[in-house]
């Protein structure tokens, strides 16, 4: 990441610098500044996705989520998969993965993208987003396996099975099957006294 001072972007630094604040009304702000700025807007934040600050990376990652475009998504795989701090790279997981929020979905194919976070991520909180973010996406039978061993194997991070569990009954009628056949299976077992 950027050490020096962030480059002033037609004057949009002190804006770029308000994603990363808590208060969510200067973020508003922020946004609406950025937005109005078009173009500009969208390569301040591009930019900002390079700052110092982690929590201006990530509140710039933020951003994406309901302005991203298909110009955003190289700075946001970046991001994704090289950043340091867990909490940008599952911003960016978010910004790639969630369509709902934009004006028009990404055409990029986000699904390797997040079947790597899932299997390479050091941070549950990313594999999580990530495990999550395949329910935004076009049902997609590459997740099966990846899901299915992150559902057998994960025993550190019991919330991280159990979405991939989640995420596996939605999209994978097989497994869907499965899971309800043994849980018949145990509602008919005798019980033990």
């Amino acid at each position: 990441m950027n050490d020096g001072p962030m480059s002033d972007v037609h004057g949009l630094t002190p804006w770029i610098e308000t994603l990363g604040t808590r208060d969510w009304r200067a973020v508003a702000e922020a946004h609406s500044a950025l937005v109005a700025a078009g173009q500009e807007g969208v390569a301040a934040v591009l930019a900002g996705l390079a700052h110092a600050d982690p929590r201006v990376r990530r509140g710039c990652a933020g951003f994406f989520d309901h302005h991203g475009t298909d110009a955003c998504v190289p700075g946001l795989v970046r991001a994704l998969l090289m950043d340091s701090v867990a909490n940008v790279r599952r911003e960016a997981v978010h910004s790639l993965a969630c369509d709902r929020c934009k004006e028009s979905p990404l055409q990029a194919d986000a699904v390797p993208l997040l079947l790597d976070r899932i299997e390479n991520d050091p941070s549950y909180k990313v594999r999580r987003e990530a495990i999550f973010g395949l329910t935004r996406q076009a049902p997609d039978d590459r997740a099966h396996p990846v899901l299915r061993r992150v559902f057998a194997d994960e025993s550190e991070h019991p919330e991280v099975r159990k979405m991939a569990r989640h995420v596996l009954r939605l999209l994978d009628p097989r497994f869907r099957a499965e899971t309800d056949a043994l849980a018949r299976a145990h509602q008919a077992a005798p019980a033990r006294v």
